[in-house]
C-alpha cells in the first residue's frame, strides 16, 4: 500500500469512526418498538409498563398504523393518553462537558385542532416547545422534525417529553426520539492526527525491514 492509498484510507477510517460515534443513541426504545403490535391496533400503558421510559400519570398510548403510519418502525406515540396530558421520561448516561444533539419527530393528530396538539422538551438544564405545526387533515401523517443541542453538566441526564395541547384524548404524535453526541472538531482532529501519525509509523516501519 503506498503512502498515499494508506493516508487516504486512515482519513476514511478517521470520518467513519466519528460518523459511528455520532449516530450513537442514548435513548433505549426512541420509536416505541419494544411494544408489539398488528397493524390498525394500539395499547395503553402506565407506568411500570415500559422497561425503557418513565411514564406521567396518564401513561401512554402507542399505535401501529392508527391516524397515520409511523415516521420510523411500525410504532409511534400518543402523549396526551386516556383523555389528559402525560409525558415520558428517560435517565440517560451522559459525559459531563460532552455535546449532545436530542431530536425526534412528531406531527399533529388528524383532523384535530392544533390547539389540541403540542409537545414540550426538557434534557441537560434546557427546555422548551417544539414549534407548532399547521392543521392537518391530509389523511396520513405530516411528520416534521424537531432538534437541539445541548451540552451535560454530569454524568447523567433526564430527558423528558410531555404532551402540550388540550387535555382532550388527542394530541401529537412522537417517533425516533435519539440523543446522540456531536463530536468537537478539536476532537475529530486530535482523533485523525493520531491515526495518521499511526499511519506515517507503520509506513516508516516496513520501509526500514526492506
Amino acid at each position: 500500500m503506498n503512502k498515499k492509498t494508506w493516508t487516504t484510507w486512515m482519513v476514511a477510517a478517521a470520518m467513519a469512526t466519528l460518523g459511528q460515534q455520532a449516530h450513537a443513541n442514548l435513548v433505549q426504545d426512541g420509536s416505541f418498538e419494544s411494544v408489539s403490535l398488528a397493524s390498525g391496533t394500539y395499547t395503553q400503558l402506565w407506568n411500570g409498563q415500559s422497561a425503557a421510559w418513565a411514564l406521567g400519570a396518564s401513561g401512554l398510548e402507542v399505535r401501529n398504523s392508527i391516524v397515520g403510519a409511523a415516521y420510523e418502525g411500525n410504532n409511534y406515540a400518543e402523549l396526551d393518553a386516556y383523555s389528559a396530558n402525560s409525558f415520558i421520561s428517560q435517565e440517560l448516561s451522559t459525559v459531563a462537558g460532552q455535546w449532545y444533539e436530542l431530536s425526534f419527530a412528531y406531527a399533529n393528530r388528524l383532523g384535530w385542532p392544533v390547539a389540541s396538539n403540542g409537545l414540550t422538551w426538557e434534557v441537560g438544564g434546557q427546555q422548551g416547545t417544539a414549534p407548532a405545526l399547521a392543521f392537518n387533515n391530509t389523511g396520513t401523517h405530516d411528520w416534521h422534525l424537531f432538534s437541539v443541542v445541548w451540552q451535560a453538566t454530569s454524568d447523567t441526564t433526564v430527558l423528558k417529553i410531555s404532551a402540550a395541547g388540550l387535555s382532550d384524548g388527542a394530541g401529537s404524535s412522537l417517533d425516533a426520539v435519539s440523543v446522540t453526541p456531536v463530536p468537537e472538531p478539536q476532537s475529530a482532529w486530535l482523533m485523525l492526527a493520531g491515526l495518521l501519525g499511526m499511519g506515517a509509523w507503520v509506513s516508516r516501519r516496513k520501509q526500514a525491514q526492506r
